[in-house]
């Protein structure tokens, strides 16, 4: 992303900039994800991104800015990191930030905890894969992976 001092000018203004030690939350566009949005020509970047760019260096491909104050909005550079997606991905969870959507949780699940152990009970007993898939309204690779323990793992 290459930005000018005219780019870089506008960008501030649409930042709090506070004390250094404080959030600096950004103050226009925000996207659906929660995260600033800065227009630079006919394209848009993550305000974090710009901010990071501004002050640090122009971001490697591949890389993510990470926020160690885990505030989307905030355009501190301070704040911000340079990463890998796992990093990333890690920093939310050792901070509690992810969640477990395990089974009837997650919003896709299309069987419940039970149907699962019978499911694994039927194919023990006996039942054919492509019975218990056309019994259960599904795929006999959904039912193999259910019987096989390798789909809906932690139920026992």
């Amino acid at each position: 992303m290459r930005l000018t001092s005219s780019d870089a000018h506008r960008f501030w203004r649409k930042v709090d900039v506070t004390t250094p030690d404080l959030c600096w939350p950004w103050l226009a566009a925000v996207t659906s994800c929660g995260y600033g949005s800065f227009g630079i020509k006919c394209n848009t970047a993550a305000a974090h991104r710009v901010a990071y760019t501004l002050t640090h260096s122009v971001i490697p491909a591949g890389m993510v800015i990470r926020h160690t104050c885990d505030n989307p909005l905030c355009c501190n550079p301070a704040h911000l990191l340079l990463g890998t997606q796992l990093q990333n991905v890690q920093d939310m969870v050792n901070r509690g930030r992810i969640y477990d959507r395990k089974g009837v949780l997650n919003g896709r699940a299309r069987f419940t905890e039970q149907q699962v152990r019978d499911i694994r009970m039927l194919h023990a007993l006996g039942w054919n894969l492509s019975v218990l898939a056309e019994t259960y309204g599904c795929s006999v690779q959904l039912v193999h992976r259910m019987a096989a323990r390798k789909a809906w793992k932690h139920v026992t």
